[in-house]
């Protein structure tokens, strides 16, 4: 191939690759505007250089041609889920520099001609290219993907509610067949593993209940609370005597702090699930210990949940992996022990991230050889102003 180029004429040959060059981009413009999604590119300017055929529907009911060289804000004012415009703090903002970092959100757009889209996806990407900087943006209708979660979580709540009844019936029938002291000891065991493992369906059926509520219609943020510890006094009493007998509640200054902002309900049930995987993977004989570490400068406070066991650690990756949904580790399933659904500790980080706070999941080799790991998550602090106006609307009911 090389000789025949050489061989033919470099004008004509110029002139090939040119026409090469423009059906590709033209096939690749093609499968742009054949995407649902609407895509933009805008320079440091926030001059349109580039559009798909379903960012010009959305934006101007036109073509991509009619886009460009346009300025971003002549074309597509972005507003709160409420209608407000957003504010100068926003990477996409007027005000702000070309974003140098990937970003996303969730906003409407006003129409020129007035009225307000459906929920959008914004996501923004840089372009670092050596001539210049640009910015990839993207808008997606949420409305489809709501609605299939809508349904998602309809399925659910009517799966678990057909569910619950025969499920019930069951565990009932193996407790009592249990406590039959006729029973021979194979038969017994038998029977044990058989309610663990109803009781084991229930709990999935549970959580994922509960994760697809949380997918589907997330809560913004958590409620005022006086004091953390207290919360944490009440979790402790509400547990077994065994489970009491293991756990250490350890904490720092807490009793300084103002008021968190974190839904009780959904702290114990964290706590539930941290300390079952605790109890489930660690050493019987070894202490679990939740200290409270407040972080003032961060506006959270730390929650860390250590536990010790006699595995190797793993690797990060294989932390990572825990974190998604339907991945547990080995354990024997015996009538007293029985592998988790795999959807703890995905609960525990939608639940967390819930109420705008965070996790991190940390392995470290102890010098006696064993394995101690800690799960961190943190709870919002209230505004000194907030928690003042808490204590004052206290004193103004108090009837003393």
């Amino acid at each position: 191939m090389t000789d025949a180029m050489g061989k033919g004429d470099p004008a004509r040959w110029d002139a090939s690759l040119v026409q090469q060059l423009r059906q590709s981009l033209g096939m690749l413009q093609v499968a742009f505007d054949a995407a649902g999604e609407s895509m933009l590119i805008i320079d440091s300017a926030r001059r349109i250089h580039w559009a798909n055929q379903a960012s010009a529907s959305l934006l101007l009911d036109g073509v991509p041609i009619q886009l460009l060289n346009r300025q971003l804000e002549d074309v597509m004012l972005m507003c709160s889920e409420q209608g407000d415009a957003v504010p100068e703090s926003h990477g996409l903002h007027r005000s702000q520099p070309l974003a140098s970092q990937a970003g996303s959100d969730r906003i409407r757009l006003r129409r020129p001609a007035g009225g307000l889209t459906q929920p959008q996806r914004l996501r923004w990407q840089p372009i670092a290219l050596p001539e210049a900087r640009f910015l990839l943006i993207t808008i997606q209708d949420l409305t489809p993907e709501e609605e299939a979660l809508r349904q998602q979580k309809q399925f659910m709540t009517d799966l678990s509610h057909e569910l619950r009844t025969p499920l019930a019936i069951v565990t009932g029938t193996l407790r009592r067949l249990i406590r039959d002291n006729r029973q021979t000891d194979a038969v017994q065991g038998r029977l044990q593993v058989a309610w663990e493992e109803v009781r084991r369906i229930h709990q999935l059926l549970e959580h994922l209940t509960l994760m697809t509520s949380l997918q589907v219609d997330p809560p913004r943020a958590g409620h005022p609370q006086p004091a953390l510890m207290s919360l944490l006094d009440h979790w402790y009493q509400q547990l077994p005597p065994r489970a009491q007998a293991r756990v250490l509640i350890q904490d720092q200054q807490v009793q300084e702090l103002p008021p968190v902002c974190v839904d009780d309900n959904a702290l114990f049930l964290v706590l539930d699930q941290l300390l079952d995987n605790a109890v489930r993977h660690g050493r019987s004989d070894a202490a679990i210990r939740l200290t409270v570490r407040p972080r003032p400068s961060e506006s959270v406070c730390a929650l860390e949940l250590l536990s010790v066991g006699s595995e190797p650690p793993v690797s990060e990756d294989e932390l990572q992996r825990w974190q998604r949904p339907f991945i547990r580790a080995e354990i024997d399933r015996d009538g007293r022990h029985v592998e988790g659904s795999g959807l703890g500790l995905p609960l525990v980080r939608q639940l967390v991230e819930a109420w705008d706070g965070g996790m991190t999941l940390t392995q470290a080799l102890l010098p006696a050889g064993q394995t101690e790991t800690s799960v961190t998550i943190t709870v919002p602090l209230l505004a000194v102003s907030t928690s003042a106006s808490i204590d004052q609307a206290g004193a103004e009911t108090d009837p003393a």
